[in-house]
């Protein structure tokens, strides 16, 4: 602060070429009020660019007078800074480019500011080519100039055809310029951070989705689902996610997609594997790993599936309904196959005694397997979104539930609406599958409706309660 303070004196008070050992010699009170006094009744523009977060910001306010509608104070930052007290309409928030502005500054960069000759400048021809290259960079302006200066300079010193430039883009430049702003991260939200390896590029991430992953994976280390929320408007206020459409739901660009997943692979024993024959799971143990399917019937299954903390499946295919490769994952705790295009659930799933997360939401299942009984520490099931699923009785005794979605499901036996003691969302349950049977003592219970949750408390004696 007293550095800000002084360059901005310095630049105030210009007539005075030799005020500079003076000021170094006046602490931050001083520097304000001088500041304050020379500015008192003029006009002024004051730009700080790319301000740090730890930055007394508020300190720096009490330095210029007020009244003078017409001075302005702007201000550039990657993070947002709640010591300001600014008020929303005050902030500019950045967006994106979209495919079109991408596109001009890809083409700006590459053929102007370089040594390109015109016989050599980017050809027109390959624009659809050069932006479906560009996607990766999500219209990250950074990005997109390092690439345009990236394949300029290989054009100038190799002179190979644009297209096989194209082909050939390496990002790893462009992720370093990244990383300042990700060492800047504390280590919880560095940790939340990793965790986007986990998800599809270009997907929309739903806060409870990502809570109740960081929760059960102890991706956070003994975090509160408030704790969570909190780091969610923390990884908000840094910009490495924005709020979607919903304030529920978020995006990652794809080039910090592409940094999580490189940071993860190094610090959180992380793999992708993909049955396409290109890669085997690593032989040193891994914790988390993400399986990108085809329609082809994989069987992924070493020594070390054992050290298993999390796995995703991404695309589509075919479960191996072994019982030995279920039991081969002793500590598995989440396991994701949402939109998976999954037909059924295999028995052998009520081998994974530690699971605390299943998600199988948007999927074909009909039936859920009895062996979900054995879970007995799932705190999360979805299998909403899955057509007219039959759903066996045995749910209603996991007393460890603390999350579960259903739609359109079918129970054979209703729901006593005091079986599932600790859960905090239960999602479209037909009043057809309801009843309750408890006298003499109070009953909390809710549900939810979109996103607004609705509770009661209530004391009833061989009473129907209806949801509706």
């Amino acid at each position: 602060m007293k550095e800000l303070l002084i360059k901005l004196v310095q630049q105030v008070v210009q007539e005075n070429l030799h005020i500079s050992s003076l000021l170094e010699n006046m602490d931050n009170r001083s520097l304000r009020d001088m500041l304050r006094q020379h500015l008192q009744g003029k006009r002024y523009l004051i730009v700080l660019d790319h301000m740090p977060k730890q930055m007394p910001l508020r300190s720096l306010g009490e330095a210029l007078p007020a009244g003078y509608k017409e001075s302005t104070l702007l201000l550039t930052s990657h993070t947002t800074h709640p010591d300001l007290g600014v008020r929303d309409e005050d902030v500019h928030k950045m967006k994106p480019l979209n495919s079109k502005q991408s596109w001009q500054l890809f083409l700006k960069t590459i053929n102007h500011g370089n040594t390109l000759t015109g016989e050599h400048k980017f050809p027109m021809s390959l624009k659809h080519m050069a932006e479906q290259m560009l996607r990766k960079c999500g219209g990250l302006p950074l990005g997109i100039k390092e690439v345009g200066k990236q394949l300029a300079e290989k054009k100038v010193s190799g002179g190979s055809e644009w297209e096989q430039l194209l082909e050939s883009v390496d990002f790893d430049s462009t992720l370093k310029l990244l990383e300042p702003f990700y060492h800047k991260l504390d280590l919880k939200l560095d940790s939340c951070f990793l965790s986007m390896a986990f998800f599809k590029e270009n997907i929309t991430l739903r806060k409870e989705k990502l809570i109740q992953i960081w929760v059960a994976g102890g991706v956070v280390v003994q975090a509160s689902e408030y704790d969570c929320g909190l780091y969610l408007d923390g990884l908000v206020n840094e910009s490495f996610i924005e709020v979607g459409d919903k304030s529920t739901e978020y995006h990652l660009n794809a080039l910090l997609h592409m940094l999580s997943i490189q940071k993860a692979e190094q610090k959180l024993c992380f793999e992708i594997l993909r049955n396409n024959g290109n890669n085997r799971p690593s032989e040193s143990p891994r914790h988390h790993r993400v399986i990108i399917c085809s329609r082809d019937k994989f069987n992924y299954s070493t020594d070390q599936d054992k050290h298993l903390v999390s796995i995703f499946f991404h695309g589509g295919g075919y479960l191996d309904n072994s019982p030995s490769y279920w039991k081969s994952f002793e500590l598995l705790k989440i396991l994701d196959l949402e939109d998976f295009g999954l037909k059924f659930l295999p028995e052998s799933i009520g081998t994974l005694m530690e699971l605390r997360y299943l998600r199988l939401r948007n999927n074909y299942i009909k039936v859920l397997p009895q062996s979900l009984g054995c879970l007995k520490k799932l705190e999360v099931l979805d299998i909403a979104q899955n057509f007219m699923v039959e759903v066996p009785y045995i749910i209603w005794e996991m007393s460890s539930l603390c999350h579960l979605y259903l739609s359109n499901a079918i129970c054979r036996k209703r729901l006593k609406v005091d079986a599932l003691q600790n859960l905090k969302t239960l999602t479209y349950v037909s009043v057809d599958n309801w009843t309750y049977e408890f006298s003499g003592k109070y009953v909390n219970f809710s549900y939810e409706i979109g996103h607004r949750r609705i509770g009661w408390r209530l004391r009833c004696k061989q009473a129907l309660c209806v949801i509706g």
